[in-house]
């Protein structure tokens, strides 16, 4: 055997084993997490002593919008109901429902994103308003907040 095979065939052999010892960790760090999970089911959780939370992140306060307002953002916590209306400043309602969280994209346990697009007709007033409402699995408000907003002409 030439030492050009030799020295060929011992490193794929030395690839195959840092594969091997890899997948190993891999699988033995994931069975510990999940040994620390059964000993201890509240960590990878959100403390729920802390308050829920949520952050709009579209539209920004102020924003000049059209019918389908898309609305984006982000809940801290553990609730998954999300309550939205939208009224003119005067307190006429165009659209008034509810969005759910979606955990699965998330970055980290206890955050959720939320998305919802709302369709209006185009109202008379200049100006709005954006509600929002966390609520619980029973519906009791939890946070509120609001965005004010300028119809586009």
């Amino acid at each position: 055997m030439s030492k050009q095979r030799f020295i060929g065939i011992l490193l794929v052999t030395t690839g195959i084993l840092f594969i091997i010892v890899g997948v190993t960790v891999t699988l033995l760090n994931q069975n510990s997490l999940k040994k620390a999970q059964l000993a201890n089911p509240k960590s990878g959780q959100s403390d729920t002593s802390q308050p829920s939370s949520f952050v709009v992140n579209l539209p920004a306060p102020g924003s000049i919008v059209a019918s389908p307002l898309l609305i984006r953002g982000k809940v801290y916590g553990l609730q998954d109901k999300l309550l939205v209306q939208l009224t003119t400043s005067d307190g006429q309602v165009l659209v008034d429902t509810a969005t759910f969280v979606n955990r699965a994209e998330s970055e980290a346990p206890g955050v959720g994103l939320f998305q919802t697009s709302l369709v209006f007709a185009k109202p008379e007033a200049n100006t709005g308003i954006l509600h929002f409402k966390l609520v619980s699995d029973h519906d009791q408000i939890i946070k509120e907040d609001q965005i004010p907003l300028t119809f586009r002409r």
